[in-house]
């Protein structure tokens, strides 16, 4: 595993140079700095990403792709094996995710089909509840979000 997200953004650009692409890293906009963008992608990098973590990853992703380019696809990368939850909330902002590692020769997406299952019995209530929460919290954080 990478021991920053400095490194990882780095190891990435440096992955992106290698396919041809040109990206650029730390761009400013109105909303913030964005981690990598491309041609047709803005990426969040993000190490260790949680439900939480991941939800703030992909509405971040999505606000810098509104800012800086509305046509690219908004990605959080991420070197961690991510659950299903995760998944569920970047879709819901518009995100994408992908998980790489060092030594992979490309990220990988991550689907909701492939990720861990979400608890289920008495826990699933609190899954949904908390889900539906979070995704109101943002809508009203973030009245221009694009689906």
């Amino acid at each position: 595993m990478f021991r920053s997200e400095k490194e990882m953004e780095e190891a990435f650009v440096a992955l992106l140079q290698h396919q041809g692409k040109h990206p650029k890293r730390q761009v400013s906009c109105l909303v913030g700095i964005a981690d990598v963008i491309t041609e047709d992608a803005v990426y969040e990098i993000k190490r260790c990403l949680t439900p939480t973590k991941a939800f703030h990853a992909a509405a971040q992703a999505v606000s810098y792709r509104n800012a800086l380019r509305p046509e690219a696809l908004a990605i959080v990368l991420t070197d961690t094996f991510v659950h299903r939850q995760v998944i569920q909330r970047a879709i819901l902002v518009g995100a994408r995710v992908l998980f790489w590692r060092k030594g992979m020769k490309k990220p990988h997406p991550c689907s909701v089909f492939h990720a861990h299952q979400p608890p289920y019995g008495s826990e699933t209530g609190v899954y949904i509840r908390q889900l539906k929460a979070d995704i109101l919290q943002t809508l009203q954080k973030h009245p221009g979000i694009r689906y």
